[in-house]
């Protein structure tokens, strides 16, 4: 039990505290001691949970073993089944209905985005300090078991942070502001997309506005197109009545006359 509890001060020590020269001491950790005024209560815990899994070890060597799943499976303890009549051999067997499943809808893909946080908290005033002392307390708690309730953890931690004289509200203070640039580097990067997004749609605005117009133009075109070929044919039936007046053979003859007529088509 007191090796436990040394393995947790160790971790935490190894974590938290460092030489003046920056860097951690072995020998430093190994007689870190918490202070006489450390809680008895929280020790006790400290060496219960600090194992990862010891009371979950002696409860699962203290649970009866499961009856062999073979047997019940087996077909020998199976009793023996009836004999089939011709009368229930003709008869149909009644399927279950097939399920109907609906296609599901592929969910729209959200890329991975490289962030370089380090930069990001450093803009934000946030100190290597700071960083390093919030990467230390992830590190801590996911040393902690898994199993060990949420509450106990809380205990666990505060206690050995407060006994090796580390404050936790700086701890908190480094959270807290992480939490707050994080917020706010989001938030600008969705004031430039809404930026951007409203430019593209003034964009996208002005190109069918052009288009608009060209389509316009086209309509434009083609309506004068029939009405030149109405204007033409109109003058084209007035005259055709003088040529109709000299009759088809009267045409005919002044054409292959006509060396203008000959060298172009009718």
């Amino acid at each position: 039990m007191a090796e436990k509890k040394k393995g947790f001060g160790d971790a935490l020590i190894g974590l938290f505290v460092v030489r003046e020269d920056g860097t951690d001491s072995e020998e430093e950790t190994a007689v870190a001691k918490p202070s006489p005024g450390s809680d008895p209560a929280v020790d006790e815990l400290i060496a219960k949970y600090a194992g990862g899994g010891g009371a979950a070890t002696s409860r699962a060597a203290s649970r009866p073993p499961a009856p062999p799943a073979a047997a019940s499976r087996s077909g020998a303890t199976r009793p023996p089944r009836a004999p089939v009549t011709e009368a229930e051999a003709a008869e149909p067997v009644a399927q279950a209905p097939a399920a109907v499943t609906s296609p599901a809808t592929p969910a729209e893909p959200i890329p991975e985005v490289k962030v370089d946080f380090a930069t990001v908290l450093r803009k934000a005033g946030l100190s290597d300090d700071e960083q390093g002392r919030v990467e230390k307390a992830l590190s801590l708690l996911s040393s902690l078991p898994a199993e060990t309730p949420l509450e106990i953890k809380r205990q666990i931690v505060a206690a050995s942070l407060q006994a090796f004289g580390i404050p936790i509200e700086q701890i908190i203070e480094s959270a807290a502001l992480h939490i707050r640039a994080l917020d706010k580097h989001s938030l600008e990067g969705q004031t430039q997309t809404q930026t951007f997004l409203e430019q593209g749609k003034r964009r996208i605005a002005e190109l069918e506005k052009e288009l608009s117009r060209v389509r316009s133009s086209m309509q434009e075109q083609q309506s004068l197109q029939k009405g030149l070929e109405l204007s033409c044919n109109q003058k084209k039936r007035r005259i055709q009545d003088v040529l109709d007046f000299f009759g088809p053979e009267a045409v005919e003859k002044a054409t292959k006359l006509s060396p203008k007529l000959r060298g172009q088509p009718t």
